[in-house]
C-alpha cells in the first residue's frame, strides 16, 4: 500500500506543469505591481525611519551626537526613534546624499525579499523551490504593506532576512553564524533580542555568545563615537515615542492591542497608561513561558537528534519577538513569511507520516482523525493569516476618520475588521505555532515509542 506514494511520471509532469504556472503567474503579478515601486523619485523620500539613521551617519561624520538638542535639530527631528547602533550601517553611505542612501536601502529590500522567500523554498522542500518562491515573492509586492514598507524606507526585510539565515545556520549546526547574525539584526532594532531569549532557551549557548559578541562590538564601536549619553537620551525620548505611536490604529502589536482595549480607536486615540503596561508586560512574560515550555522537545530534538525540530519554536520566537514589541507597524508583516512556510510544511508533513503510517496499520483511524483535525485548524489559522496580510490597510485610517465625520456604521465596522486582520496577522499564526508544536511533540513522542519494536 506504501507504493502508492512514490513519486511517478505524472508527479513529474505536474512538477514542470507547476514551474510554468507559477512562472506565468508570477510575471502577470510584477507586471500590476511593479510600477508602483519603480521608477521612483527618491529625492522627496521622507526623511524619517532609515533615512533618519543616515543623517544620524552624517553628524557622527562631524562629531556630533543625533540623540542631543543640537544634533536633533539639525536633522529637523523632535526625537530619535531607533537605538545608537543602527546608524552603524549607514556609515558607507554617510558621504553620499539622500537620494543614494534611500535607493541603496530601497533596492536592499526588493533584492533581500525573493532571496529570503527561495531559501525558505528551498530548505522545507516545497516543490520547485524557485518557481514556488518567485510567485510568492510576487504576491508579496502585489500587498498594500510590503508597499509601505518600500514607501517608509524601513529595515523589516533586513531583519527577516537576518532570521532566515540564522535559522539556516541553526540547522545546520553552525551556531557561531547564526549567533552573529541574530545580533547583527538586534542592531538594527531592539525587539530581536527575544530571540537572544529563544537561543537561551534551546541551549544554543554558543549562538547567543556569539550574538552578544557581534552586538557588543557594533554597540561599543557608537558608544564610542556618540558618547554614553547617547543612550540615556535614546531611552529618554522613548517615552515621548509611545505616548504619540503606542496607541495609534495602526500598531498591531500586543501591548497596543491592551491600550486599544482601554480606549477604542473609534472613541480616541489611547496612551499608555501603568496599569495597561503591567498587563502588557504580564501577558508577554506569560506568551514566552508558554512557547518556552511547550519547546522544550522539540529544542532537546535538535541538539540531540534532527536539527530540522528547531524550525516551528524558531518560528514562535520570530512572531513573538514582532508581537509583544511595543509596536508593529505593517512593514514589521514580512517576519510572518518564514513562520508561514514552516507551519505549511510543518502541518502538512505530520498529517501525511500519519496518513501513510495509517495505511501500513501503524496506527487508528481515530489517531488519523484527530491529527487530521488538528492540522485542517492549523491550515485555518495559516489561510486566514494569508487572507489578512492581503487587506489594504490603506483604507483602515480613512474609515476612521470618516466615522468621526458621519457616525455611519458602516464605516464603524469595517474599520473595525480592518483593525481585527491587523492584529490576526500576528495571533492566528501564533496560534499555529502552538498547534504545530503540540502535534509535532506527539508525533515524535509516537515514533520513540514505536523505535525499540522496530
Amino acid at each position: 500500500m506504501i507504493e502508492r506514494f512514490r513519486a511517478s511520471p505524472i508527479v513529474r509532469v505536474c512538477r514542470v506543469l507547476f514551474f510554468f504556472a507559477c512562472l506565468a503567474l508570477s510575471v502577470q503579478l510584477f507586471q500590476r505591481s511593479l510600477s508602483a515601486y519603480l521608477p521612483r523619485d527618491f529625492t522627496a523620500a521622507h526623511e524619517f525611519d532609515a533615512l533618519a539613521d543616515w543623517k544620524g551617519a552624517r553628524l557622527l561624520l562631524q562629531g556630533k551626537s543625533p540623540y542631543t538638542k543640537e544634533g536633533l535639530a539639525l536633522m529637523g527631528q523632535d526625537s530619535m526613534g531607533h537605538p545608537p547602533t543602527t546608524p552603524f550601517w549607514y556609515l558607507p553611505l554617510a558621504d553620499f546624499d539622500k537620494s543614494v542612501a534611500a535607493q541603496v536601502s530601497s533596492a536592499l529590500t526588493l533584492f533581500l525579499l525573493p532571496l529570503q522567500v527561495i531559501l525558505c523554498a528551498r530548505a522545507l522542500r516545497f516543490p520547485v523551490p524557485f518557481a514556488t518562491g518567485l510567485l510568492v515573492s510576487a504576491a508579496v509586492f502585489s500587498t498594500a504593506w510590503f508597499k509601505y514598507h518600500y514607501d517608509v524606507i524601513q529595515y523589516s526585510e533586513a531583519i527577516a532576512f537576518l532570521y532566515v539565515l540564522a535559522w539556516l545556520f541553526l540547522r545546520q549546526g553552525r551556531d557561531a553564524q547564526a549567533g552573529g547574525l541574530l545580533g547583527a539584526a538586534l542592531t538594527l532594532k531592539l525587539f530581536p533580542g527575544l530571540m537572544l531569549v529563544f537561543l537561551l532557551v534551546a541551549r544554543r549557548f554558543r549562538a547567543l555568545f556569539a550574538a552578544v559578541a557581534s552586538y557588543l562590538a557594533v554597540a561599543l564601536v557608537m558608544t564610542r563615537a556618540y558618547g554614553f549619553g547617547s543612550w540615556v537620551e535614546f531611552f529618554r525620548q522613548q517615552g515621548k515615542i509611545s505616548d504619540d505611536w503606542l496607541g495609534v490604529l495602526q500598531n498591531s502589536s500586543l501591548p497596543g492591542l491592551v491600550v486599544r482595549f482601554a480606549t477604542p480607536a473609534c472613541v480616541a486615540q489611547g496612551h499608555p497608561t501603568r496599569r495597561a503596561t503591567l498587563i502588557s508586560l504580564g501577558l508577554s512574560l506569560v506568551l514566552v513561558a508558554l512557547a518556552a515550555w511547550s519547546s522544550r522537545a522539540q529544542l532537546a530534538d535538535a541538539r540531540d537528534r534532527d536539527p530540522r525540530a528547531i524550525d516551528l519554536p524558531f518560528a514562535l520566537f520570530v512572531l513573538l519577538s514582532a508581537f509583544l514589541n511595543a509596536w508593529a507597524w505593517e512593514h514589521y508583516f514580512v517576519l510572518t513569511i518564514q513562520p508561514l512556510f514552516v507551519l505549511l510544511a510543518t502541518l502538512y508533513g505530520a498529517w501525511w507520516a500519519t496518513l501513510k503510517r495509517w495505511c501500513a496499520g501503524g496506527c487508528s483511524r481515530r489517531r488519523l482523525q484527530l491529527v487530521s483535525a488538528v492540522a485542517l485548524l492549523g491550515m485555518a489559522c495559516v489561510v486566514l493569516t494569508v487572507r489578512a496580510l492581503n487587506a489594504d490597510f490603506r483604507e483602515r485610517d480613512a474609515l476612521l476618520s470618516l466615522w468621526f465625520k458621519y457616525h455611519s456604521e458602516f464605516y464603524h465596522r469595517h474599520m473595525h475588521w480592518l483593525e481585527i486582520a491587523n492584529f490576526a496577522c500576528w495571533i492566528l499564526p501564533i496560534c499555529a505555532c502552538f498547534l504545530g508544536i503540540a502535534l509535532t511533540r506527539n508525533q515524535a513522542a509516537l515514533g520513540r515509542a514505536r523505535a525499540p519494536d522496530g
